[in-house]
């Protein structure tokens, strides 16, 4: 008689070991916005320095070739990180949302069963 084949475990563990932690809070959201807040200010931080830097690469090689592109360069870099700080943006604004619904339907839910109550 074979021997009967290990079962698998009631509960498996995900391959990249503990299962994830899937609590959400309004505060943990409220966080997420700040985070994206955060990174967009260093983005906005940052155009002035790169300016300087591109200004000292077309000092540092006149006549060669490639610093009539620098403008265009300076041109896409600015246009990426404004769509990078508007897309940030967006994505605070969203948690931020989330954060004041989730708070609602928690208002709603505990209105709902203080009425179920009595």
């Amino acid at each position: 008689m074979p021997s009967p084949k290990p079962q698998p475990s009631p509960h498996p563990v995900p391959p990249w070991g503990d299962a994830p932690d899937l609590r959400v809070s309004p505060q943990w959201l409220e966080g997420r916005a700040g985070y994206c807040d955060d990174a967009c200010e260093v983005l906005w931080r940052i155009l002035g320095p790169a300016k300087e830097a591109f200004d000292a690469l077309g000092r540092a090689a006149p006549g060669w070739s490639f610093v009539d592109s620098i403008d265009e360069m300076e041109g896409r870099w600015k246009k990426l990180n404004g769509f990078v700080r508007q897309r940030l943006g967006t994505a605070a604004d969203n948690f931020r949302l989330s954060a004041g619904e989730y708070d609602r339907v928690e208002q709603d839910r505990r209105r709902d069963f203080r009425q179920i109550g009595g």
